[in-house]
């Protein structure tokens, strides 16, 4: 299975038009961003809560599946 990280500020524009259509035929999980909450970097760590790190580990498994 393929993964897509997927950053567009239109999320049903062409490059999600494209993604879909070069991976018609595979299996895929799109991590579509403008759904995730993923904040700046603090000391404080006031956003630990947000979206980062299970996106990362996402990524990080399917390495380690590759």
């Amino acid at each position: 299975m393929a993964i897509v990280v997927f950053g567009s500020s239109r999320p049903k524009g062409n490059t999600r038009a494209l993604v879909d259509r070069v991976f018609s035929e595979t299996l895929i999980e799109v991590i579509d961003l403008t759904q995730c909450q993923i904040h700046d970097f603090d000391y404080q760590n006031r956003h630990e809560n947000d979206d980062f790190i299970p996106v990362m580990k996402k990524v990080i498994q399917h390495q380690d599946r590759a």
